[in-house]
């Protein structure tokens, strides 16, 4: 990307900054970049990174995994929402990035919260060393 400090259209960066910080995005959560042709937010989770290119016409995303999976020696990505440069696409994104972060919850596994305050059965390691 290039050195540039601004992207030539400042009122879609202006607009997008605004949707983000609406959102309880703060400056340090976005990385700002341009080239000659469009601009770009990234910002990241523990497990992918987001990316939002933008120009005064469009608004698209792409997130991509920050490891590998098991067994895997490529990283993950996907497309996600893109359309015209409207809040209505920026929302869609935003909503996809919470869908894209959710894991399933397992119904076998998950302890009732009545469970949660009882000490756990672990054996005693004596017994298991005899």
């Amino acid at each position: 990307m290039s050195a540039l400090t601004t992207y030539p259209d400042t009122s879609a960066q202006d607009q997008l900054r605004e949707w983000f910080t609406n959102r309880g995005f703060r400056p340090k959560h976005l990385r700002w970049e341009w080239n000659s042709e469009d601009g770009r937010v990234v910002f990241s989770t523990t497990k992918n990174n987001y990316f939002v290119v933008f120009k005064a016409a469009y608004l698209g995303m792409g997130a991509s995994s920050r490891l590998a999976r098991p067994g895997e020696t490529w990283l993950r990505g996907n497309d996600l929402p893109d359309g015209k440069f409207s809040k209505e696409t920026f929302d869609k994104m935003m909503d996809a990035v919470l869908m894209y972060e959710l894991r399933a919850v397992s119904e076998e596994q998950a302890l009732p919260p009545w469970e949660l305050e009882k000490p756990l059965n672990i054996p005693d390691p004596a017994y298991l060393t005899s």
